[in-house]
């Protein structure tokens, strides 16, 4: 069906603000849609709302037909629900950054705020582990009358999404430390998957043993930033500003006191 690149607009459960297009990877499309003409790889719905199509995938290839100022294709339109367009979300997303701990806690973010608004369907929980109730992360939250319409535990998003269960445990745990005031998506940047869950593991057992949410926050930001000059990766403004990147998991309690 012919569509106009104007009507293309990104997968709902996709932010363009949080999942960032690889310039790279842009660029790499238009030499190859210059040479070959071949710009297919693209699925689409019709938008819920009847203006325009929603892309299930291919964001990049949608921006570099854009800079390449191609008007219109000929693209498949199918029939797909919420809770499919979610999972095709997911999985392009874990395939462009598959490494990164912040697009995994923001992929896990949009799974259950949209679980905990109604737009999708995941498994139901069973007897074991954790109950969450969307859209909330923190465990803390005592559960209200219309929370408890859509509960939650790691297992059910892993069966979901299909990942293993360490990147969906790691991602709620972050995300409730954010929830909650200790953490920010700053903190765990240039993180890999067990470096997060560990800053999130140390900065859930300071704020524990202590209650204080800015001691918590200090050891949090302190390891996250002692990881990153370990590891080589650069320091963020805030990393230099704190002057924190000694903090260990060792030394967590010490310079939490």
């Amino acid at each position: 069906m012919k569509i106009a690149v104007s009507d293309l607009q990104p997968n709902p459960f996709r932010n363009l603000a949080n999942y960032p297009l690889n310039p790279e990877k842009v660029e790499a499309l238009k030499r190859s849609i210059k040479s070959t003409t071949f710009w297919d790889n693209l699925l689409v719905r019709k938008s819920p709302s009847g203006k325009g199509y929603e892309l299930a995938y291919g964001h990049h290839r949608r921006e570099a037909l854009r800079q390449l100022k191609i008007t219109e294709i000929d693209v498949p339109v199918r029939d797909i629900d919420n809770t499919r367009m979610a999972k095709i979300m997911a999985s392009e997303n874990m395939e462009e950054w598959g490494t990164s701990a912040v697009i995994e806690q923001e992929t896990v973010r949009a799974i259950v705020e949209a679980y905990g608004a109604g737009e999708i369907e995941i498994p139901k929980p069973g007897l074991h582990g954790v109950v969450r109730n969307a859209p909330y992360f923190s465990i803390r939250r005592e559960p209200s009358s219309s929370m408890t319409k859509f509960p939650y535990t790691a297992e059910t998003i892993v069966l979901f999404l299909g990942w293993k269960y360490y990147k969906v445990d790691g991602a709620l745990a972050a995300l409730a430390l954010i929830e909650e005031g200790v953490a920010s998506a700053e903190t765990f940047k240039e993180l890999s998957s067990g470096q997060a869950m560990r800053v999130a593991q140390q900065g859930r057992r300071i704020l524990n043993q202590t209650g204080d949410v800015r001691k918590a926050r200090i050891v949090a930001k302190g390891l996250a930033a002692g990881m990153r000059f370990s590891s080589g990766k650069p320091m963020t403004p805030a990393d230099k500003k704190a002057g924190t990147r000694e903090v260990t998991a060792a030394t967590a309690s010490r310079v939490a006191s």
